[in-house]
């Protein structure tokens, strides 16, 4: 099961859902408030985490500028209907076969999948 380190971006009820799915998660707001980006990519990295959040800064950091990731979620879904919002993260999550070393971005049409070295 993979484990996660939800950046302030990630909504609660997102990450809720994950810890009720089975997931090991980590709340960034909890254990580095308002840290950098930098700083939630390195502490992902040091405790074996792929990052999950909205904040396409991720990204890059990890594509454009090479820094060091387990891997990487983005998502790209409008809307506050939490449920649904939950249920369509937790079903591209479990359909992709090899999370690590990959950046996975969810929208509501697709789950784009590409491994984080080319």
């Amino acid at each position: 099961m993979y484990r996660f380190l939800a950046d302030e971006s990630c909504p609660d009820p997102v990450a809720d859902a994950l810890e009720r799915a089975g997931f090991d998660i980590v709340r960034s707001v909890e254990t580095m408030r308002s840290a950098s980006d930098d700083a939630v990519l390195a502490a992902a990295v040091a405790q074996g985490r792929i990052v999950i959040a909205q904040d396409r800064d991720f990204g890059e950091l990890i594509l454009r500028s090479g820094q060091p990731a387990v891997g990487y979620v983005l998502l790209r879904l409008k809307g506050r209907d939490w449920p649904r919002v939950a249920q369509r993260v937790i079903e591209a999550i479990q359909a992709t076969n090899d999370l690590e070393s990959s950046v996975l971005v969810i929208n509501w049409t697709t789950a784009r999948i590409r491994p984080l070295a080319d």
